[in-house]
């Protein structure tokens, strides 16, 4: 692999495949093959991911574009994006109530599984905990859960029906009604996205809720470019968020950092510490903001502790990645010598 620090306009640590097209990339290791990487005798390997993250930054985004903005300025963008018709008025609220509808959503709950009930209506909602129901397998290895972020993130980045129901494996007709109820649910999406077309097409800068600026060169009436843009200050700051939060940890001399992913960060501590260092990491991870109004803002995190990188399994990877729950139980696995290599075997 290589890794590039200016490969990506979002600030994200960018990985490329080998220049020998013989392996893929540190970032995007196959599920399956994870396992292969192990901690160093007397580690614990720890992975400090954001939950929701780049949902949460697109409520932050609306939070801190519309909570002071008039209802003259919130039918402007509605009717650009299309929700209000030319001379139509909005009537709904405005303020808290319009500006941190998705937000609060983030906040309250389990948003993708929200999203799952929207999409997948025909699933037995109320037989068990919803959850469970969005957890089951939908396509090969993929849930329901699963696809249907990828819908709330494709609806999020302007992304068109026909190409969202290929990815989430759903009949076109079922994205376009899913995407209605999702923007009527939150309004403040559809709105949000038309302020940051105006904002492309007016100043070519872009400045996300961390202070990284972007400046567009392209033909900025290109979808393409748009869609870029639409993109940029969410994932952005997803990556400053990853990037203060790895840099924290390296400073801490408690901590390996290993490997730096797309919005998480693994790294590997003395394993008798583990009870002291992965809460103590969990706070060097977060990149706490102050939005408009004095609300607090950061994205939550989540820990998954492990002897090896795959993922955890009762029979088949006892020791892999397992999610932390204030103890590591599990004492480090012997390490399998080398057997003898005899005369016969050469």
């Amino acid at each position: 692999t290589s890794l590039s620090l200016a490969g990506t306009k979002t600030g994200r640590l960018a990985s490329s495949y080998s220049a020998f097209c013989t392996a893929t990339n540190q970032q995007n290791i196959v599920g399956a093959l994870k396992y292969i990487f192990v901690a160093d005798d007397g580690k614990l390997m720890v992975n400090i991911d954001l939950e929701q993250a780049d949902s949460r930054n697109v409520g932050a985004l609306c939070w801190n574009t519309f909570v002071d903005m008039p209802r003259a300025g919130i039918t402007k963008y509605l009717r650009l994006a299309g929700r209000l018709r030319p001379n139509e008025e909005w009537t709904g609220p405005i303020g808290p109530e319009f500006a941190g509808s998705y937000l609060d959503a983030c906040e309250s709950g389990d948003l993708h599984t929200t999203v799952t009930k929207m999409a997948y209506t025909e699933l037995p909602w109320g037989t068990m905990e919803d959850r469970a129901i969005a957890d089951l397998i939908a396509y090969r290895e993929e849930s329901y859960r699963k696809l249907s972020k990828k819908l709330g993130h494709g609806s999020n980045y302007m992304g068109q029906p026909p190409q969202m129901a290929l990815h989430a494996k759903l009949p076109v007709r079922q994205v376009v009604d899913f995407q209605e109820a999702y923007f009527t649910a939150f309004p403040c999406i559809p709105a949000w996205q038309a302020y940051q077309i105006e904002q492309l097409q007016t100043t070519r800068q872009l400045t996300h809720l961390y202070g990284r600026r972007r400046t567009f060169f392209e033909d900025t009436k290109q979808q393409s470019v748009i869609n870029a843009a639409i993109a940029y200050s969410p994932q952005g700051m997803t990556g400053s968020q990853v990037n203060i939060g790895i840099l924290n940890v390296w400073r801490d001399p408690a901590f390996e950092v290993m490997l730096q992913v797309h919005d998480s960060n693994l790294f590997q501590i003395d394993w008798r510490q583990s009870a002291e260092l992965v809460p103590r990491s969990l706070k060097l991870m977060e990149a706490p903001i102050t939005l408009k109004h004095g609300r607090k803002f950061f994205v939550p995190l989540e820990a998954e502790t492990g002897y090896n990188y795959g993922y955890y399994h009762k029979d088949k990877n006892p020791y892999g990645m397992k999610t932390w729950k204030g103890e590591e139980l599990r004492s480090p696995p012997r390490k399998l010598m080398p057997r003898k290599v005899g005369l016969l075997d050469m």
